[in-house]
């Protein structure tokens, strides 16, 4: 069956398959705070690597559920459970619903390209390091701090491009996606 016939269908176990794995990567991210929180202020190209792991749950999503908003709905599943448990409270949805967004439009743009998974990650990386750059402080904004932070935030891409293929081939029967 095609990704647009899929797409077209909304069936309870996607939802569910999706909502899983935004509720996983928060779970992820909230373990991750007491880390990613000072890293953010001293070491933002860090504090960028370390959350592009539990953030390749949104990947993973789409990845394993071919649904046109299958990042985006686990970005928001995500969003909801970090706002209680974080610092930035609802504030979180900004860089995850735009990275999710992202994704699902570069898969959705390239869909016959077998890069697409890398062009989405690279765009998602891109995204959010466009959207953290006017919280960084002064001491930051500095091309060394501003070049590191930008690389960090693209190879975080590139490795939830990898990380979320070599889990999705691992998956059984229906969940595997291509």
């Amino acid at each position: 069956m095609t990704e647009r016939r899929r797409a077209a269908r909304s069936s309870t176990r996607d939802l569910l398959v999706v909502a899983a794995i935004g509720a996983f990567g928060a779970v992820l991210l909230i373990l991750l705070v007491p880390v990613t929180t000072p890293l953010a202020i001293v070491a933002p190209p860090a504090y960028a690597l370390v959350v592009a792991v539990p953030a390749t749950a949104i990947m993973i999503a789409r990845r394993l559920v071919p649904r046109r908003l299958a990042a985006s709905g686990a970005a928001l599943v995500m969003s909801v459970l970090l706002s209680v448990f974080t610092p930035i409270g609802i504030l979180a949805a900004i860089p995850l619903l735009a990275q999710g967004i992202a994704i699902d439009a570069m898969v959705a743009a390239l869909r016959s390209r077998p890069s697409r998974w890398l062009w989405a990650g690279l765009v998602a990386g891109a995204v959010a390091f466009a959207i953290a750059l006017p919280v960084f402080g002064p001491h930051h904004l500095t091309a060394g701090w501003l070049l590191a932070t930008a690389a960090a935030r693209l190879v975080g891409g590139a490795f939830q491009a990898w990380l979320s293929g070599a889990l999705a081939r691992q998956m059984p029967g229906r969940l595997a996606a291509p």
